[in-house]
């Protein structure tokens, strides 16, 4: 009977350690994930929030609300910058219907299925649409 003197692991054992812990890994980034695009998401919301505020002032100083194509646009005519939106995933634009009204818009960018979150001067909070 031939007896080995054992002191180490062997390949396998090594390999199924491995794959543990990145299956581990795998886990722990995806609930790690969450919160950031939950606290990107209210970031939106309050730059739309910001937005509909300006739209607002300005037509109070004007008399008309202006429509805005982008951030640039944004900052050039309502003298807002939203903060870091663009490098984060989202898209604001302001339309202008009918009846004197805006509809301002964020739009997420990054994703598969975007949200898109919408708010006009009769809401007092944004809402996501359907």
């Amino acid at each position: 009977m031939l007896i080995m003197n054992k002191k180490g692991f062997n390949i396998i054992e090594i390999l199924v350690a491995c794959i543990i812990v990145g299956i581990l890994a795998a886990v722990a980034l995806i609930q790690m994930r969450a919160p950031k695009d939950d606290a990107l998401r209210h970031e939106a919301i309050n730059n739309l929030k910001l937005l509909a505020g300006a739209e607002m002032g300005y037509k109070l100083e004007v008399g008309d609300y202006v429509a805005v194509a982008d951030e640039a646009a944004i900052y050039s005519k309502l003298r807002l910058r939203l903060s870091g939106s663009a490098t984060r995933g989202w898209k604001f634009y302001v339309t202008k219907p009918a009846n004197n009204r805006f509809h301002a818009v964020a739009e997420q960018m990054s994703v598969s299925s975007p949200k898109i979150y919408y708010i006009n001067e009769s809401m007092e909070e944004p809402v996501l649409q359907p």
